[in-house]
């Protein structure tokens, strides 16, 4: 007795790299060619993954759907790296914040009294653009008299005070 030609449901979706629920549907639906044998007393089906020309959306045969998955995973994994380092850089972001409120925190009394609301972010000083903690603290520490500052609060209103120190 001859084996029957193609290969089964499991190997078919192990080589296709999808599930056995996705190659039965894919059967069911016409898409890809299979048939069904009698193998030891029971019906089964078989899939000719070598003439596979799916249809699933473009009509890409078996080797091209592999390359695309196989993108698709590498994507995954660059995506993933990158959502690590933005990550580490939210971390430092809140650390740098925290360390602001501190430094703000010295003249929260003044800034209080000059009507700045929590979540007020600060973008310039004196007309100095302000992009660091360590920006911030110097330009400050230079100021002899009166303070001009630009900002944002989070929900994108754009504010101006000014003060004396």
């Amino acid at each position: 007795m001859t084996e029957p030609k193609g290969v089964p449901v499991d190997r078919a979706a192990e080589i296709l790299g999808k599930s056995q629920k996705t190659i039965l549907r894919w059967i069911r639906s016409g898409k890809i060619p299979a048939q069904k044998v009698q193998v030891d007393g029971h019906e089964q089906w078989r899939v000719d993954v070598d003439n596979v020309e799916h249809n699933v959306r473009d009509g890409t045969k078996t080797d091209v759907l592999k390359d695309l998955l196989a993108e698709k995973d590498r994507r995954i994994v660059d995506l993933l790296a990158e959502i690590s380092t933005l990550k580490t850089e939210l971390a430092d972001f809140n650390e740098r914040l925290r360390e602001a409120h501190i430094l703000i925190g010295q003249q929260e009394g003044k800034l209080k009294a000059e009507g700045v609301k929590a979540g007020f972010v600060i973008t310039q000083i004196n007309n100095k653009p302000v992009t660091s903690v360590e920006e911030l603290d110097k330009i400050v520490k230079s100021i002899k008299g009166g303070i001009y500052i630009e900002g944002v609060y989070q929900n994108g209103v754009v504010a101006y005070y000014a003060f004396g120190l």
